[in-house]
């Protein structure tokens, strides 16, 4: 950038108006839309910086509501639909052609696809629970009922 000012102020010291002009004009431009980006990447930085209060579809008291997924208990059952986030980690107990995104869990680049009727050993490991979705992951397609089996922890680290 700086050397396009003094390319400008030479060009006006030789007598090329017009080109320091637009080469000024080019820097000023520059400027600006350096500026509205990095506010822009500001903000967008501080929205991922707030946490997110994701909500959950559960039947309560007999009838389907939408509560905030922090107040979900074990045994909660839960409505799962495309598109949606899981809000906590749960055992399905009814999926029609179900697939999640778990690439951050098992490194698997597609969806996989769930089964509520499987039926697992003790010692499965995560990637192979075929009738478990876990927290924060995005279903791609159909759509499920789930029995909420636990809660994540977070753990803080002072």
């Amino acid at each position: 950038m700086i050397l396009l000012i003094v390319a400008s102020l030479i060009s006006g010291l030789l007598g090329d108006y017009l080109e320091a002009g637009a080469i000024m004009a080019i820097v000023i431009l520059n400027a600006v839309l350096g500026i509205v980006q990095e506010r822009r990447a500001e903000e967008a930085l501080a929205a991922l910086k707030t946490p997110a209060a994701p909500e959950a579809h559960a039947l309560r008291d007999g009838h389907r509501m939408t509560i905030p997924a922090r107040n979900l208990v074990p045994g909660d059952i839960v409505f799962l639909e495309a598109g949606n986030h899981i809000p906590a980690d749960v055992r399905l107990m009814d999926a029609s052609n179900l697939r999640i995104e778990e690439a951050s869990l098992t490194g698997e680049s597609l969806p996989v696809q769930k089964n509520a009727a499987s039926v697992l050993d003790k010692n499965v490991p995560l990637g192979d629970r075929k009738n478990t979705a876990f927290m924060e992951r995005w279903f791609h397609t159909a759509a499920g009922t789930a029995w909420l089996s636990a809660r994540a922890c977070i753990l803080s680290w002072d």
